[in-house]
């Protein structure tokens, strides 16, 4: 995958639905915005307009719209390439899921790693 991320310029995940899309973090880690839809799961991986964009699921419209967007606009590709970089290597390094991890196991009523990490832009 990381011959492939390294020549790429963005992510294309039109989900119907997801568990916790790796491909998104690991695009994140080589600084390549995704664009994914709000499908459970996928809509946690990105920060909309951040690190990339969330579409609704089967808005093909969207996702051409939000392709062309980013091939337009290099500036925009980049930035939030590496903002996407920046929250992955801040929130999803691997010590810090094993640290959550543990806290899980051990039962830790106020655990600090063991957070939900709520993407910004989005409630609920």
């Amino acid at each position: 995958m990381w011959r492939y991320l390294g020549v790429i310029d963005i992510l294309c995940l039109p989900t119907l639905r997801e568990g916790f899309p790796n491909v998104v973090l690991e695009a994140a880690a080589a600084g390549v915005p995704s664009i994914t839809t709000n499908a459970t799961g996928a809509i946690d991986s990105v920060v909309p307009g951040e690190t990339g964009f969330i579409i609704d699921i089967g808005d093909s419209n969207a996702l051409v719209l939000r392709i062309n967007q980013l091939a337009e606009d290099p500036r925009l590709t980049s930035r939030m390439g590496l903002a996407a970089r920046q929250r992955v290597v801040a929130e999803y390094a691997p010590e810090r899921i094993w640290m959550g991890i543990a806290e899980l196991l051990e039962g830790v009523v106020q655990p600090v790693y063991a957070q939900r990490i709520e993407p910004r832009g989005r409630k609920g």
